[in-house]
């Protein structure tokens, strides 16, 4: 029988393709199982190499470990040899390493550890020891001993008690989160008080551990005030004793009593009064205001004065070009009417507080810019408006921005605080602000429309207790914290829809 006649046999027999598939099934499981053997036997070998890998890194650490130890131990060895005992020193703790340099006595009438430090020029307090009326409104730029960045305080007036005397001082006021129970004493105040003691002196010592340009003057005025007080005839003419009810009021010019003309000054409120009636030229005028007429003058404390003129209201309107005379006169009746309800003093909304989130644990610490004479004279007098409106207190803030003084040309100068870092950091809010055009076409039809102004709008917004501390802003003349939102801040468009 030839090959090509058994193949044929063997390809048409009845079992022939159930042979060949499984055959071939065999065949294939088996080369699956080899290379599943090859693959874990090369992860094995990896993992294997890996390990062998990490214990020789773990070798050489171990090695280089001990070469470090036996070159500390060496080092100390040698540190040892060269060093002479003098005196032992056992574990202790802070306050008995500090009680040599500590006193034991009252600051404010609060009972604490009173630390001397010989390398402080200022003393330091803590804020929660101060009350508010002891803050002087000035501050002081502190550096540490291990730090060149400079730090603003607040400065607030002392009283100190101790064995060594009583003195009244300045320290500069630190934040709560700062306080360790303790008083330091500086360098000047401690001189004072040995002075106290050397003389055996039982007087109430004052020092000034903070020393500004002015204090001679004030010194002066300040004695002057004290003599003038004796005399309870005396009636000092001083525009801050006004109150606020009388701010468009004006009586006479603050009076400086380091003036050569001061002697003028001072004379009996009853004597002014009888020769403001005596006068031709005031007399009817006097006779007028009394009779209930509207003038530009009023009495106040039986005193003639001049009601002072808003240049703010008068130079922005422009009521002659719309009505007549007629008109104006209508119209400012129905504002005296409702005086009440118009203020140039910003009030405050309860509906809601601002707060600042931010991004960022980086602090913002921004030195002031330099300033010439004549713009800081402009910042001071912003920030004493803001200081009587209580917008704004002295006080230590980790983040500080500088403030600026914007000037455009054919417009007063505009204090404002550069706040662009500040923004950097600050998380972005969104909020829903109405479309223009359906305002547009709900009064499309109306003769009259009325809208609500509000006098520094942004100033009746309050900032949270973390805002404020995070919107404070840095002159050259002290550090100060917002109560209110100010302008520049990021997200005041959204607060301000709200």
């Amino acid at each position: 029988m030839r090959v090509i006649e058994l193949k044929q046999i063997i390809i048409g027999s009845k079992h022939y393709e159930d042979e060949f598939v499984k055959n071939l099934l065999e065949s294939i499981m088996t080369e699956r199982i080899e290379n599943e053997d090859l693959e874990k036997q090369t992860l094995a070998r990896e993992i294997q190499l890996e390990k062998e890998a990490r214990e020789r890194e773990f070798q050489i650490l171990q090695q280089n470990k001990e070469i470090e130890k036996q070159q500390l131990e060496l080092e100390c060895l040698r540190a040892k040899q060269n060093t002479v005992v003098t005196k032992s020193v056992g574990v202790k703790s802070e306050g008995s390493l500090l009680d040599p340099y500590t006193l034991e006595g009252r600051v404010n009438g609060f009972r604490m550890s009173i630390l001397r430090d010989t390398g402080a020029t200022v003393d330091v307090i803590c804020q929660k020891y101060v009350g508010r009326d002891r803050m002087k409104g000035e501050h002081v730029w502190v550096r540490h001993l291990l730090d060149d960045h400079m730090t603003c305080l607040p400065v607030a007036e002392v009283d100190i008690e101790c064995d060594l005397g009583k003195v009244t001082s300045k320290a500069a006021v630190i934040g709560n989160h700062l306080d360790q129970g303790r008083y330091i004493l500086g360098n000047q105040t401690a001189a004072l008080l040995q002075g106290i003691k050397e003389n055996c002196s039982s007087h109430v010592g004052k020092v000034n551990t903070v020393v500004t340009r002015s204090q001679t003057r004030q010194g002066k005025e300040k004695e002057i005030l004290r003599e003038s007080d004796q005399n309870a005839e005396q009636t000092e003419l001083n525009l801050e004793e006004i109150t606020d009810n009388s701010e468009n009021e004006e009586i006479l010019p603050p009076v400086d009593h380091c003036s050569p003309i001061n002697p003028v000054t001072q004379i009996k409120s009853s004597t002014f009064i009888a020769e403001q009636r005596k006068s031709k030229e005031l007399a009817p005028i006097i006779e007028i205001v009394e009779k209930g007429k509207q003038t530009d003058y009023g009495i106040k404390n039986g005193i003639l004065i001049k009601k002072k003129i808003n240049k703010e209201i008068v130079e922005n309107n422009k009521l002659k070009e719309r009505l007549d005379e007629e008109q104006i006169m209508k119209l400012g009746k129905v504002l005296v009417k409702f005086s009440t309800i118009f203020s140039n003093i910003p009030g405050k909304t309860n509906l809601v507080e601002h707060n600042i989130d931010l991004i960022s644990d980086k602090r913002v610490q921004h030195k002031p810019y330099r300033m010439t004479n004549r713009q800081n004279e402009i910042l001071k007098a912003e920030i004493e408006r803001m200081l009587k409106y209580k917008i704004i207190e002295p006080g230590p803030s980790e983040y500080t921005s500088p403030m600026i003084l914007v000037e455009t040309p054919g417009r007063d100068p505009r204090p404002c605080i550069d706040y662009r870092k500040l923004n950097e950091m600050t998380r972005t809010e969104f909020y829903p602000i109405p479309n223009i055009e359906e305002r547009v076409e709900t009064v499309a039809a109306a003769k009259f429309i009325t809208l609500i102004d509000l006098t520094k709008g942004y100033w009746q917004i309050p900032l949270s207790p973390k805002a404020q501390k995070i919107a404070a802003f840095a002159t050259s003349f002290g550090v100060y914290r917002p109560f209110a939102c100010r302008s520049g801040l990021k997200t005041l468009l959204i607060i301000s829809a709200k």
